[in-house]
């Protein structure tokens, strides 16, 4: 199968991963990248950081990168097998 279609493939699940994730945090008050970048606008980067609190931190910087590669990783990991 054409590695195109492998990277398209696992860009759909990275980015339909994002979108609960996303809604996820919302339901549970959990900050998003969306929330950071937006108040870093206003407030700075790193002022923003340190108002964050700690479920947040580890959700934008272990929980979002894991979920995201594992989407991703995922993917290319059924293609293996299926194919």
């Amino acid at each position: 199968m054409s590695i195109i279609i492998k990277i398209f493939c696992a860009g759909v699940a990275i980015l339909l991963a994002a979108l609960i994730f996303n809604i996820l945090a919302t339901q549970l008050s959990v900050s998003t990248w969306y929330d950071l970048v937006k108040e870093a606008g206003s407030q700075g980067f790193l002022n923003t950081l340190k108002n964050q609190k700690i479920i947040d931190l580890l959700s934008l910087f272990i929980v979002y990168p894991l979920l995201l590669g594992s989407a991703g990783y995922l993917v290319f990991w059924l293609f293996e097998e299926l194919m």
